[in-house]
């Protein structure tokens, strides 16, 4: 299998078991940084948090299928950095995201999952890490 059929039977494994994992990611973000749950606001259905996982994951998949997610990341980082997020939340970000899919799949979680799940996350930060040097 590929890397972006890894990914894809991750999601698949991940929509089966979880409607949400948005909560759980934020729950691990914001032990980490909580002053950053102030930058939400009301959003008592949480649909900002699910829509910004949502993205984060497709950008994980897009990155597996060889597309550049850089014009989305900018308007990301840009909007992100309007309300006080920091470079260092981003990677804290995708390591919650990336501890929250291991703990949803922890039976059935492999070396094949770990590398090709591991493969994208570097690929993001790196275009995380060089749209920031540019603003």
């Amino acid at each position: 299998m590929n890397e972006s059929e890894l990914i894809e039977q991750c999601l698949e494994e991940i929509a089966s078991r979880a409607e949400d994992i948005a909560p759980l990611v934020y729950q691990k973000f914001f032990s980490i940084y909580p002053e950053a749950e102030e930058l939400f606001g009301v959003d008592p259905e949480s649909n900002v948090k699910f829509t910004m996982i949502v993205s984060l994951l497709l950008e994980l998949l897009n990155l597996a299928n060889n597309e550049n997610p850089r014009y989305n990341i900018e308007r990301w980082a840009n909007d992100h950095i309007g309300y006080g997020a920091t470079l260092p939340m981003f990677s804290t970000m995708l390591n919650c995201l990336h501890l929250t899919i291991i703990d949803v799949l922890k039976e059935i979680w492999s070396s094949e999952f770990h590398n090709a799940w591991k493969k994208q996350y570097e690929k993001l930060q790196l275009v995380i890490d060089d749209v920031y040097k540019c603003i």
